[in-house]
């Protein structure tokens, strides 16, 4: 019997000491003020996306300082990283230059002229202190995956400290900032 309270008791103290919930975050399409490019623009597809691998994780990544990172316990990505980021820009790039132009990922590539999208990140982080940065080059390429231009992009948000729903946000809006750039570059040729 005495055995039995033992156990019961180390049960009871087990179950009183848990862990906060996980919290789930997602980048989401940014609005746009721009309107949808002219007819000509062919279709686009965003072909590939690159996150380092030290930041492509489940877990939210936060930098703690130029040589160091912080992979959080309770703040997760809903879906990995690097396959949201290329649903986003696809969403965000049919904001912009029309929805018919643009095809979503693992949508077959209609007939006609294409072009794609490359999106090469160093950096999509934010930090306790609630400074955001994307930093990257973005590319677009022919139908025989030649470049036809790239452009280097450094963005930096500076939000609420702490929180990591601004940080995400701020990374949304980032990548819409970034459509604004390939959808103008398309516009051009």
């Amino acid at each position: 019997m005495k055995w039995f309270l033992v156990v019961l008791s180390c049960l009871a103290l087990a179950g009183c000491g848990h862990s906060p919930p996980t919290q789930f975050y997602v980048l989401s399409p940014a609005p746009t003020k721009q309107t949808a490019a002219a007819p000509e623009v062919p279709h686009v597809i965003v072909s590939n996306v690159n996150v380092p691998a030290s930041l492509d994780r489940r877990s939210v990544v936060l930098r703690t300082s130029a040589d160091q990172i912080e992979v959080s316990e309770q703040a997760r990505w809903a879906a990995p990283l690097d396959g949201m980021i290329r649903r986003v820009l696809a969403a965000d790039l049919a904001q912009r230059i029309g929805r018919d132009k643009v095809v979503a990922p693992g949508d077959p590539v209609p007939a006609g002229p294409s072009r794609a999208v490359a999106l090469n990140l160093q950096d999509f982080v934010g930090t306790r202190q609630g400074e955001v940065t994307l930093d990257g080059d973005w590319s677009l390429l022919d139908d025989k995956q030649r470049v036809l231009q790239t452009r280097h992009v450094h963005l930096t948000r500076q939000v609420e400290a702490n929180n990591i729903g601004a940080i995400a946000a701020a990374l949304s809006d980032m990548l819409g900032t970034v459509s604004d750039q390939i959808a103008a570059a398309l516009s051009a040729r």
